[in-house]
């Protein structure tokens, strides 16, 4: 979004449509989330911004109408992912966003979702799969998706796509995708799919000829990075 032109926003009237953001906006948001971040440069806090608009705009593909937003206690390997919120606000993105924040525990990027009125969910603990349930405090409409941050296990075991929807179906849709969304090595969650057409739906907007060219300089290379790897990052089920 930093580094190229077109972000996506979502579905209008059945089409796949995108904003493009000025120079100034762009500004805008690069100084509010560095008042939350301790990167020691620019370019470090861009990248993050380019991980989660990537993934921001591949959630829209899904045409979602209120998703939760599961954030986890060491986003060590997802720093950049917990921005997803935050970009789909300032995007305009379409469909209601909400992020889980543990009601005693510090969120590092709770002033941000607050300074940018997201939509908070409040929890007991952070989420960690392996957990038989998820204790938060809302009464609104059910979530048809559930994004999973970077989520970490309580045990060293594999973990079935199936049996951590369960523990969410509570407050979800009767039919409703559980997303995951993790760039580590430290755990395993079996049964969720890549939808390849949404890569190539995100991939046709973000991504010309030029930037193809360029592609290993500094400018583009997060962003090809992210798209070809998403096949490791981005499951659904």
């Amino acid at each position: 979004m930093i580094r190229y032109r077109t972000q996506p926003m979502g579905y209008v009237d059945g089409e796949f449509t995108s904003v493009i953001n000025n120079y100034q906006r762009k500004k805008d948001i690069l100084a509010n989330i560095r008042e939350y971040l301790k990167a020691p440069k620019d370019d470090d806090i861009v990248d993050m911004i380019t991980d989660a608009s990537i993934m921001s705009a591949m959630i829209l593909t899904g045409d979602y109408k209120n998703v939760l937003v599961v954030t986890s206690s060491n986003p060590t390997h997802s720093e950049g992912d917990h921005l997803i919120p935050a970009i789909h606000k300032f995007n305009y993105g379409v469909g209601k966003m909400s992020v889980t924040t543990p009601k005693r525990l510090e969120n590092r990027f709770g002033g941000l979702y607050e300074d940018l009125d997201v939509d908070i969910v409040e929890v007991d603990s952070f989420y960690h799969l392996g957990q038989d349930k998820v204790r938060m405090n809302h009464d609104g409409e059910p979530f048809d998706a559930v994004v999973l941050l970077g989520n970490e296990s309580l045990t060293n075991s594999k973990h079935k796509l199936h049996e951590i929807k369960a523990v969410f179906s509570p407050h979800c849709t009767e039919v409703f995708d559980l997303i995951d969304i993790y760039r580590g090595s430290d755990r395993t969650l079996q049964g969720g799919i890549l939808p390849r057409e949404n890569v190539q739906l995100v991939s046709n907007i973000i991504l010309n000829e030029d930037m193809s060219r360029q592609k290993e300089t500094d400018k583009y290379q997060r962003v090809f990075h992210n798209i070809e790897s998403i096949e490791q990052i981005y499951k659904v089920g």
